[in-house]
C-alpha cells in the first residue's frame, strides 16, 4: 500500500492519513461494541430482578406494525413465530425506558446524530434512510447480535 493506492482508494492523501482513520473507525466501533455488551448486561439484570406483565395491546401493535410492514395480514401465522420476541422487545424498552427516566439520562442532539450516523454505518445505509427505518422492519448490523429490543427500532432505546 502506498500514497497513490490511499488516494485511489479514499478520501485521504497519505497511507497514514488512511491508516489512522481506519484505526479511529477500529476504536469507535469497540466502544459501541462494549456500550451494546453493556446494555445487553444490565437489562439482563433487570430481567431477573423486575417482573411485571408486558401491556398485551403494545404486544398486538408492534405485531401488527411488523406485519403490515412486511406486508402480510393480521392473521398470518408469522405473528404467532414473533409473537415471544416481540413481547422480550417490548418488556426490555420498558425496563430501559424506566431507567432512564429515574436517572434524569439525556442526550443531546449532537450525540444522537452522531449515534445515528454511526448506527447507519453498520446497517451500510445511508443516514437519512435509516432514519426513516422505525417504519420499516430492519435487520441486524453484520457486526452485532440481534436482540429483540432491536426488532423495530436499530438503535435500541431511542425512539
Amino acid at each position: 500500500m502506498d500514497d497513490e493506492f490511499a488516494q485511489m482508494a479514499s478520501e485521504f492523501d497519505t497511507v497514514d492519513e488512511l491508516r489512522e482513520d481506519l484505526r479511529a473507525q477500529a476504536a469507535e466501533r469497540k466502544t459501541g461494541d462494549q456500550a451494546i455488551a453493556a446494555r445487553d448486561a444490565l437489562l439482563e439484570q433487570l430481567r431477573d430482578a423486575v417482573s411485571f406483565d408486558v401491556p398485551e395491546s403494545v404486544v398486538e401493535d408492534e405485531i401488527k406494525q411488523h406485519l403490515q410492514a412486511e406486508g402480510k395480514a393480521e392473521d398470518d401465522p408469522h405473528a404467532d413465530e414473533i409473537r415471544d420476541d416481540v413481547t422480550s422487545g417490548v418488556r426490555d424498552q420498558i425496563l430501559l425506558d424506566v431507567l432512564a427516566e429515574s436517572l434524569d439520562v439525556s442526550v443531546t442532539q449532537d450525540e444522537l446524530l452522531e449515534f445515528l450516523m454511526q448506527t447507519a454505518q453498520q446497517y451500510g445505509m445511508e443516514p437519512a434512510q435509516f432514519m426513516q427505518a422505525p417504519s420499516r422492519p430492519v435487520r441486524s448490523p453484520p457486526s452485532s447480535p440481534r436482540s429483540p429490543a432491536t426488532s423495530r427500532w436499530p438503535w435500541g432505546c431511542v425512539r
